[in-house]
């Protein structure tokens, strides 16, 4: 028997493994695929506006920053599911548009069309995480993400600077992309496996047999045993009623349902426990009294405060202004690096005088800078994150990009191995993010966390946001100080 019972355990324990390593690499897939068409946009904005680079990435990123300001007020009325299509739809209309579009305005509608999709996938997929396996879900999350940049930039080299396609051409290529997206959320993914979502089953569970229960009783007067159990009773679990309403391909997120668990049962269905034993009341009631009794009791020991929340517009922007200690290192170390790519190194170029050296430059350095990215995004589960580094880190990012503006103008050290410093940046920006988001999902309470985290996206939002403003005045500068022409805005005019 108990071979029987430790073969079962292994088997069990062998699936769950290999369901969390599946639900692992779907998350990185999905983190590769929701960023990579924003990537291959930033490497191509040369090939869209190659006087203001900053304009490209300011449309990249507009969209972006008014989706994740307000997803913390709406995403909770929209499933997960139909996020995640219409990102598919946003990816596919943002490469056909660019690649179709004939004038500047067209084109730039298209990237704000991927600035949609990014945010709403990396907002909805962060906020997902929550219900999954933790930090380490976060990683598979942010490596993907760092590998997003690679990809995005080779794709760019590899077809438009090696094969020598047109940039149209090269996007049309990428249509593969939506559909791999669509795949990964909808057959990779499997359904959430954390804590918090256990209890939102549990506590959706409970309310269906008591709305089956109440309903045989009225119509068909089913009777129960002495412990409250009700004849015929459906068993809602793992894979039926209630776990279909918090699947993936339906799930809301869990700040969105009540917290109607033990506190508000113990109220409410006690009282209506007592109101059985009165005249007149019938023996059903006193049963159903008799039933969520017994379903509190098996809920002693658990967590006090329930895992869902449902939270006010207050509460939401209170639960957000308590998260700076997270949000403005990345905000920092976002606007710095995004400075250094649209203004400092789009001014970059051996000689700074051909306009192909410069959108050479400008393609190895995003390089380098993203294989950077991918490493340290990639590093969550081996370098512990700190408060410490996480503040550290942006300072050296800013110091960077200082070094990289008076170098572009007096070129002391003017030679191909400026890309080390590139990987250097890329390393920083991968590390802030990883360190940042696992910090908040560490250190929040488990009914707070989902909600946090989708907050806490806007950050990286914001400092890109204001580095393409400066990027404009930095490349437009830089422009005037190297003699070069063409530039969208023009310094000290």
């Amino acid at each position: 028997m108990r071979t029987w019972l430790r073969g079962r355990m292994g088997r069990d324990g062998d699936k769950q493994a290999m369901e969390k390593r599946q639900n692992l690499a779907a998350f990185w897939a999905l983190g590769l695929l929701n960023n990579v068409v924003y990537v291959i946009m930033l490497a191509g904005a040369k090939e869209i506006n190659a006087g203001g680079v900053g304009l490209v990435f300011l449309a990249d990123v507009a969209p972006t920053f008014l989706v994740k300001l307000s997803a913390p007020y709406w995403f909770h009325h929209v499933s997960y599911s139909l996020r995640a299509s219409l990102c598919g739809f946003l990816m596919a209309a943002s490469l056909l548009t660019v690649a179709l579009g004939r004038t500047l305005a067209v084109q730039l509608t298209g990237v704000g069309f991927c600035s949609l999709q990014a945010g709403i996938g990396e907002a909805s997929m962060l906020g997902l995480t929550a219900q999954y396996h933790g930090p380490s879900t976060i990683t598979a999350w942010s490596s993907g993400t760092g590998f997003a940049g690679i990809l995005g930039y080779a794709w760019v080299v590899f077809f438009h600077l090696l094969l020598h396609m047109s940039f149209p051409a090269t996007l049309i290529a990428a249509l593969l992309l939506p559909i791999a997206w669509m795949f990964t959320f909808f057959y990779a993914l499997g359904d959430p496996t954390s804590e918090a979502y256990q209890e939102v089953l549990a506590d959706i569970n409970d309310e269906l047999s008591s709305a089956v229960d109440e309903r045989d009783e009225e119509e068909y007067g089913v009777d129960e045993g002495e412990d409250g159990e009700g004849a015929g009773l459906p068993d809602f679990g793992e894979g039926t009623a209630a776990s279909a309403l918090l699947s993936p391909n339906a799930i809301s997120p869990l700040y969105s349902y009540p917290s109607t668990s033990l506190r508000n049962e113990a109220e409410g269905e006690e009282e209506e426990g007592r109101g059985g034993e009165r005249e007149g009341e019938g023996r059903g009631r006193e049963r159903k009294g008799g039933r969520v009794q017994k379903r509190a009791r098996t809920r002693k020991g658990k967590r006090s405060h329930p895992h869902t929340h449902v939270f006010t517009i207050r509460e939401r922007w209170s639960l957000f202004l308590s998260l700076w200690p997270y949000t403005v290192p990345l905000v920092t170390v976002y606007w710095a690096e995004y400075a250094m790519q649209s203004g400092a190194w789009s001014a970059i170029g051996f000689p700074v005088e051909e306009e192909k050296a410069r959108k050479l430059f400008y393609a190895w350095a995003n390089m380098s800078y993203q294989i950077g990215v991918f490493l340290s995004r990639s590093s969550g589960l081996l370098l512990p994150p700190s408060l410490p580094l996480l503040w550290t880190l942006p300072a050296l990012q800013c110091l960077l990009l200082l070094f990289f503006c008076l170098n572009a103008i007096w070129h002391f050290w003017y030679d191909w191995g400026l890309l080390s410093l590139c990987f250097v940046a890329g390393l920083f920006g991968g590390a802030v993010y990883v360190a940042g988001f696992s910090l908040i999902s560490r250190h929040t309470r488990d009914d707070h966390r989902e909600l946090a985290l989708v907050s806490a996206s806007i950050a990286d939002t914001v400092g890109i946001m204001l580095s393409n403003v400066a990027g404009l005045l930095l490349q437009g500068c830089l422009y005037r100080a190297n003699r070069i022409p063409g530039a969208t805005f023009t310094c000290g005019a």
